[in-house]
């Protein structure tokens, strides 16, 4: 059965997005890696499957069609996703595969993978299980292979001008819903487990223009976030017209830290 629900597609168009705002962070990171000449790499928390999509016809595709030997595995623990994944994917060959798991326990031998990579995915995960998590990627990763963080929000430090009334609940929704808003700021200390770690940032601000741009498509996915955190109805559409009003004087501007993170498992 094809996923036609609303709630994927909202989602994979929201996917599609924060990957439109990593783009040179994983580019670089693609590069320090060296997605293009790995033969195994393991996607966790894939969703959706459109980050998985980009690594698969970027360095999987030319790879298996030049006849090099060359894998992809991908899990996420909602069932829901991994049809959703699997049905972005359906062109792919047997060269993919993606499966319902838990990244506590991937199902996974020893020193399996080159790379292990996520993106927004230790952001839905708190301190004690992104420990465990790390655990598992390092079990998983072979000597020498790499743990790619590609993208994780630190909303502590983001800043919302000139009111800030939406961030404030914008963060109590994401914490109702179980997200860690320091999860971008708490990726150095995940990384002590590796060597060669790079860190750094995939943030630019937002002013006026292009808060004019996005508007509607930030607006209806803000919206999603505060109604899943039980804000009231009205006071949403008092701060849609407030922010819409500052982005016609020009007043709004916003800035959101993004983190991404790399570091190699010892030989």
């Amino acid at each position: 059965m094809i996923i036609l629900d609303e709630t994927f597609r909202n989602w994979h168009s929201r996917f599609l997005q924060q990957m439109a705002w990593t783009e040179q962070a994983r580019d670089y990171t693609y590069r320090r890696v060296g997605f293009a000449t790995k033969e195994h790499l393991l996607e966790i928390g894939c969703g959706t499957g459109a980050l998985l999509h980009e690594v698969w016809k970027r360095f999987i595709l030319p790879r298996v069609n030049s006849g090099k030997r060359c894998k992809l595995d991908a899990i996420d623990k909602d069932s829901g996703m991994v049809q959703k994944a699997r049905e972005t994917m359906k062109k792919a060959g047997n060269e993919v595969k993606i499966h319902v798991g838990n990244a506590l326990s991937l199902p996974h031998g020893n020193s399996s993978f080159d790379v292990v990579f996520c993106q927004y995915f230790m952001l839905w995960n708190q301190d004690h299980i992104k420990k465990k998590i790390v655990d598992e990627v390092y079990r998983v990763l072979a000597p020498g292979g790499w743990f790619a963080c590609l993208g994780e929000p630190d909303y502590i430090s983001a800043v919302d001008k000139p009111h800030g009334h939406t961030l404030m609940l914008i963060k109590r929704s994401l914490e109702r819903a179980g997200a860690d808003l320091e999860a971008g700021a708490k990726l150095e200390d995940l990384m002590a487990p590796f060597t060669r770690v790079r860190i750094g940032s995939a943030s630019k601000p937002w002013t006026a223009s292009e808060w004019a741009e996005h508007f509607d498509d930030e607006w209806a996915f803000l919206e999603r976030i505060m109604a899943g955190g039980g804000v009231d109805p009205s006071k949403m559409q008092a701060m849609k017209r407030s922010e819409q009003q500052a982005i016609k004087d020009g007043t709004k501007e916003s800035y959101f830290p993004l983190v991404y993170a790399m570091g190699r498992k010892s030989f």
